[in-house]
């Protein structure tokens, strides 16, 4: 099976199962975890090396978790709970989006430009990539910043999708 293939299994997998009722969620949260890392062998490690799951509402880093409610608290717990019996590490962190490329503005329309969301022209495009901003233990120590990640490590498709950008000119 190839790695994308896998991939999208997975990820496929826990959206899945975060949707179940309370009492499926977390068997089958932990059927697809098990399936990704082999079922706790430790000489199989599968691509993506780590899963970022995006909450529905946005927070400050710092509020987290006590600042989620509804939906995005149930999965959380549900998500934390299993991955501490499976012995995974859970991590709480802020993302960022870059995009980069050239793209000519009239100066009198760049202000009005702004504050729209233009399409950019991916051909044009010479920088997109997420980032880790920061990354805490769920007791709030500082593990890790800025780290580059791979679109194949989000749990759900386009997470920046709708999203509106910023705009430096």
């Amino acid at each position: 099976m190839s790695s994308e293939a896998t991939d999208r299994q997975v990820h496929d997998g826990i959206v899945n199962a975060l949707n179940l009722s309370a009492k499926e969620r977390k068997k089958e949260l932990e059927g697809v975890l098990n399936n990704w890392q082999g079922a706790g062998d430790p000489t199989t490690v599968s691509e993506p090396h780590m899963l970022v799951y995006f909450f529905k509402q946005q927070h400050p880093l710092a509020s987290l978790p006590g600042a989620l409610k509804g939906k995005d608290r149930t999965h959380f717990n549900t998500i934390k709970e299993t991955c501490e019996e499976l012995g995974f590490k859970v991590y709480l962190t802020s993302v960022g989006k870059k995009m980069a490329a050239e793209v000519w503005v009239d100066p009198y329309e760049a202000r009005r430009w702004q504050k729209s969301r233009p399409a950019i022209d991916p051909r044009e495009q010479y920088l997109d990539e997420l980032l880790l901003e920061k990354v805490m233990s769920l007791d709030g120590e500082d593990v890790a910043g800025r780290l580059p990640i791979k679109d194949s490590e989000t749990v759900q498709e386009q997470p920046f999708a709708g999203h509106r950008a910023q705009i430096d000119v």
